[in-house]
């Protein structure tokens, strides 16, 4: 398994990872044990390179090559104990900035539509859409198209962008 470098893949080569630990749990008694012991060397192996990526933080990292250490000692054999604490591991938690880019798209679009004032009149448009094309059968009782529309855009809205 290659481990990238990048924060923003940390969550990815971490799931990538969880996959060897899940099919040894699952597959304990339905796989040959020689496999098995085969897919945990490579889960062993991986494990010290997410540990080398940096990806969790200084408490995990520390707890979970404590337990490799523990592994390597009882020369590596087969510990389902093991992969389920792997399962457990999280990425480190880390800020998240918008972007101009993504608060970009929003004006863009808003500003294409005609400007705040309009947003209104586009949420009853979907809704009679959606209306008159699924035309639903369930529709929660209090459901209307005429159903009032607060939101909060520009300045208050999560993706408002101070430039």
């Amino acid at each position: 398994m290659k481990v990238l470098d990048t924060d923003a893949q940390n969550k990815e080569n971490l799931t990538f990872y969880k996959r060897k630990p899940r099919s040894i749990i699952r597959g304990n008694n339905k796989i040959p044990i020689e496999r098995l012991q085969e897919m945990y060397d490579e889960f062993i192996t991986a494990s010290f390179q997410i540990i080398e990526s940096q990806s969790l933080d200084r408490e995990q990292e520390q707890e979970f090559m404590q337990l490799l250490k523990n592994a390597e000692e009882h020369n590596n054999q087969l510990d389902v104990d093991l992969c389920e604490k792997a399962l457990k591991l999280k990425t480190k938690k880390t800020q998240t900035i918008p972007t101009k880019r993504q608060n970009l798209h929003g004006k863009i679009l808003i500003d294409k539509m005609g400007g705040e004032e309009v947003i209104p009149e586009f949420i009853k448009m979907w809704r009679e859409h959606f209306v008159d094309t699924m035309k639903p059968k369930y529709l929660p009782k209090n459901w209307s198209i005429d159903h009032s529309i607060t939101r909060a855009f520009g300045s208050n809205s999560k993706f408002f962008y101070e430039q």
